[in-house]
């Protein structure tokens, strides 16, 4: 199949959010998938993933938008101000802005989130089913304040409640947030929020890392008949994308691609 040429472009959307748009030269009807980064990451995600999906799926005649969660990136605000609220709203204005450009199919949207992207990803589809005809999520958290107690410790929890506000070093970079983070997350969960959504689901997770866990439940939730699942074997929570010869990212990134061709 003949490859398709594409551009991408940096664009603005309201309160601030920031992201890149890839869109296939097609012209109208075309459909299209908004990506949701994961926790203390971006737009382009670790070892440029968003971007190779995003440059594979407009090759194949889909056009994609991947964001900065305000605070986070090329994105307005401040870090410290995110709870999973903030991060429903950006979820959909995004998903308001590529249902009202001029070439995109508006019946034909899909929804990609990474760890806690896909927690966001699918509390979206859940609210919205009826908007969203694809959802596919990769090292998804599954119950908010169980994973980032163990990703984060219960200190960070309990510094927040006694000083408002609490810095973390993640070894790639250091991140504030305040209590309003932290208490948010009691406040949703996705693994159940997933029966109420219809449409198509594919859920990608490594066998090293704790989404893994999730993996079943999510399927066997999931309440509409187009569903799948992949379980990588010897893979970690970003597909040990960082190491040139482990195959698992390729494996990902084919998957989710045929995945929405198939599905959108």
């Amino acid at each position: 199949m003949q490859q398709m040429e594409y551009d991408s472009k940096q664009v603005e959307l309201e309160r601030g959010v920031a992201g890149i748009l890839c869109a296939p030269s097609l012209g109208k009807d075309t459909p299209a998938v908004l990506m949701l980064h994961g926790f203390a990451s971006h737009k382009n995600e670790v070892g440029d993933l968003f971007k190779l999906l995003a440059e594979s799926l407009a090759t194949q005649g889909i056009i994609s938008l991947r964001i900065d969660f305000r605070g986070w990136g090329d994105s307005a605000g401040d870090m410290a101000d995110t709870t999973v609220d903030t991060l429903r709203e950006d979820t959909r204005i995004s998903l308001e802005y590529l249902a009202q450009l001029e070439e995109t199919d508006a019946s034909r949207l899909g929804l990609l989130g990474f760890s806690l992207g896909g927690a966001t990803a699918v509390l979206t589809a859940s609210e919205l089913p009826d908007q969203i005809k694809s959802l596919v999520t990769w090292s998804s958290a599954g119950e908010l304040e169980k994973d980032f107690r163990r990703s984060l410790g219960n200190a960070a929890f309990e510094t927040t409640q006694s000083e408002g506000e609490v810095e973390i070093d993640m070894g790639w970079r250091s991140v504030r947030l305040k209590k309003g983070f932290f208490e948010s997350l009691s406040n949703y969960a996705p693994i159940t929020a997933i029966q109420n959504y219809f449409g198509a689901f594919f859920n990608v997770a490594g066998t090293e890392d704790f989404s893994a866990h999730y993996l079943d439940t999510y399927y066997e939730n999931a309440a509409g008949e187009i569903k799948d699942r992949l379980l990588i074997e010897g893979a970690d929570h970003i597909f040990n994308v960082l190491n040139d010869r482990a195959p698992f990212a390729e494996q990902a990134l084919q998957a989710t691609s045929e995945w929405f061709l198939k599905t959108l």
